[in-house]
């Protein structure tokens, strides 16, 4: 461990930062390193991936979670116990696919991803519902309800014509 004092105290902050990036450049680059040996036809084997991960278990800077699900996203494997015991990718189809990344590890995150779309219309329906159940079980705040009730008919005069009837009598 290093002595940090008054003199040294701006270089070492500055190292926190340097250092920092360093490291998750080097498990990018062993990522791809990793994910190219998947790829390769005479190998294809996991081991490089399960050992890129199995490092970043001991690092608590580096989140494991994301470094796995960016794994996952760009080969086809899972995590897994292998025979003996042991957590390990294994190859997750009876062909190797490895699409090689267009963005780092540390900026990869869910939002990249295709999600559902939401639906707004049921959601529309489910508040009023809840705020229904609320109403008749007495758990709206006192002096509010009058407040809910405007809301939910607000709410079901946006929805369409064959909602609205629905609603408007659940409403009531």
């Amino acid at each position: 461990m290093s002595t940090i004092t008054a003199q040294n105290f701006d270089r070492m902050v500055n190292k926190i930062g340097t250092q920092g990036e360093a490291l998750r450049e080097l498990v990018q680059d062993l990522l791809v390193y990793a994910l190219q040996q998947y790829a390769q036809p005479e190998g294809s084997h996991t081991n490089s991936l399960t050992a890129v991960l199995t490092a970043c278990v001991g690092v608590k800077a580096l989140p494991t979670k994301t470094i796995k699900a960016y794994i996952q996203a760009h080969a086809n494997v899972s995590w897994r116990k292998s025979k003996d015991g042991v957590l390990r990718f294994g190859k997750a189809g009876k062909t190797v696919e490895v699409t090689m990344p267009t963005v780092t590890w540390y900026d990869f995150s869910k939002a990249h991803q295709a999600t559902e779309d939401k639906d707004m219309m049921l959601a529309v329906k489910s508040w009023i519902n809840n705020t229904q159940k609320l109403r008749e079980t007495g758990k709206i705040k006192e002096g509010q309800e009058d407040f809910a009730d405007k809301v939910v008919m607000a709410l079901a005069a946006l929805l369409p014509a064959t909602e609205q009837a629905e609603t408007v009598a659940i409403a009531a």
